[in-house]
């Protein structure tokens, strides 16, 4: 008590550094007897406390303000209790509406203590200060001050562990987000903007507020159109956090980015960008089964697939289109089944490509101008069925698989072939009235195939064969009158002889073929 009395004698004399140091030896006396100047049972004492503080104020500011205070205790020796007598003078200040000698009071104990405990908080009071006082670009400088001096890799918290200071770090990650939302709104700071987005991002990985901020992020990329980030940010904010309610629509917002990277990418960079856009279209859907739009990205993604050679994961997720999505538009459907049909065939999977292509047929109106192309698509699926049961010598099979086209795709342009061929099979198995039958119908529906001549030649090897000599030697005689070549119209002619002349009819069948019917030359 005396020494306060004294100090404030001294101070009403205008003799300020003398009362300080009467002050500042009342605080030392307090700190050798051990009080807490955090202390709150003692009324009198508090006050006395605070009243020393307060002429402490008056005297510095009288002095010089916070430059006096350096001084003085560079002069005196340094106290534990530095930080309030800054704090104090500061809010000195503050309470006289001295905005900027109030920040001044604060930011030069931080700037002499950097990593003191208080420092932060000294800090956080700056820019309330300048927010009270109104001045926008004192308070963004302030904030971004803060950041840069007690973010977490600053050597701050090589001092203290951050979960002893909570207040601190809440009030960081506030900070940055702060920053960060405020250059987002501003196009020209786009490159400031993603500094502290990724600066909050680096220092709260596990907060819950972080998939938000990411996907902020995201739509930064976006809106400046580097699609190939925001996709990247887009898929960030929905797969490496732990389920939150934008996890959804930021895996539909990068399958949208990169569906965008598609349209401006060139050279090699088209088809990578693709296959981005399908992997991360299998992902969401994957993910997000239930989206109200999954179905049309998966049928997207399905085509692609197929466009890229990618055939087995093409049919697979064709079938899961349909299985899974039965809700789907016709449209969407029935291109799930023409991928699932072609990628089949280009498997050699032909029984899968058959069941396939019926199922698109159905869904294909008879006016399409499409049916056509389809029908042969069915019809050679069949016919490649036949080629392979030829290939296993299981003439029988590819007989069978042959002459389904004629009832199955009868209007295929492969149908012609197909039964020529069924036919060709049948000879292999010694089938000869089936082999006849096949061919010879082959040769009435389509009497201007190119392979008319050539069933005829095997009609009448059929019947040779079967022991139908004269019906052998008719169909001789006709190839011969069909030959183009001399040579073959001749030997085809002495043929059909031989044969009449073995058949039971053979004499007068031969008197007619010498009498003048054919000529020999």
């Amino acid at each position: 008590l005396a020494l306060y009395k004294l100090g404030w004698t001294l101070y009403k004399q205008d003799m300020h550094e003398e009362a300080l140091d009467q002050y500042v030896a009342l605080l030392d006396y307090k700190v050798s007897i051990g009080y807490d100047f955090d202390q709150t049972d003692n009324e009198a004492d508090e006050r006395r406390v605070a009243d020393t503080y307060r002429v402490i104020s008056l005297s510095f500011s009288i002095l010089g303000g916070p430059e006096a205070v350096t001084a003085y205790f560079d002069a005196n020796g340094q106290r534990s209790y530095e930080d309030r007598v800054y704090s104090h003078l500061g809010e000195f200040y503050f309470e006289k509406l001295r905005y900027q000698d109030a920040a001044s009071a604060y930011n030069t104990f931080i700037e002499l203590n950097p990593v003191h405990r208080s420092s932060p908080r000294f800090n956080m009071r700056v820019v309330e200060i300048y927010e009270a006082g109104g001045f926008p670009q004192l308070v963004l400088a302030s904030k971004k001050a803060f950041a840069e001096n007690y973010g977490l890799a600053s050597v701050y918290w090589q001092h203290y562990a951050i979960e002893d200071l909570p207040e601190v770090r809440d009030y960081l990650k506030g900070n940055i987000e702060d920053l960060a939302n405020h250059y987002d709104e501003q196009p020209a700071n786009y490159d400031e903007a993603l500094y502290w987005y990724d600066e909050y991002l680096g220092s709260f990985p596990e907060d819950v507020e972080t998939p938000g901020i990411h996907y902020q992020l995201a739509d930064l990329l976006l809106e400046n159109e580097d699609f190939g980030g925001a996709a990247r940010a887009y898929e960030n904010t929905a797969y490496d956090y732990a389920a939150h309610e934008q996890a959804a629509a930021a895996g539909y917002a990068a399958i949208y980015a990169h569906r965008e990277h598609q349209k401006v990418a060139v050279g090699a960079q088209t088809a990578m960008v693709r296959s981005d856009a399908v992997t991360s279209t299998l992902r969401f859907v994957e993910a997000f089964p239930g989206h109200e739009h999954a179905d049309v990205v998966l049928g997207a993604a399905v085509d692609d697939l197929y466009d890229m050679e990618e055939f087995e994961l093409a049919i697979a997720n064709g079938r899961k289109l349909i299985a899974d999505y039965p809700g789907a538009t016709p449209e969407i459907r029935r291109s799930a089944w023409v991928v699932v049909a072609h990628a089949s065939f280009d498997t050699a999977a032909y029984v899968e490509a058959e069941d396939a292509y019926m199922r698109v047929l159905e869904m294909t109106d008879a006016d399409d101008e499409t049916r056509q192309a389809v029908v042969d698509n069915l019809a050679a699926a069949i016919y490649k069925q036949g080629e392979q049961a030829n290939v296993m010598e299981d003439y029988r099979a590819a007989a069978d698989h042959f002459l389904r086209i004629r009832a199955v795709a009868p209007g295929s342009e492969i149908r012609p072939a197909a039964e020529y061929d069924a036919g060709a099979a049948l000879m292999r198995l010694e089938d000869w009235t089936m082999a006849a039958q096949v061919l010879d119908d082959f040769r009435r529906t389509f009497p201007d195939h190119e392979l008319n001549r050539d069933a005829t030649r095997q009609i009448a090897t059929v019947y040779r064969e079967d022991g139908q000599l004269a019906r052998a030697a008719s169909e001789y005689e006709r190839v011969s009158a069909e030959a183009d070549d001399p040579t073959l119209g001749r030997e085809s002619l002495l043929l059909a002889g031989e044969l009449y002349e073995e058949s039971e009819a053979g004499d007068s069948a031969l008197f007619d073929l010498l009498k003048g019917k054919h000529t020999i030359t």
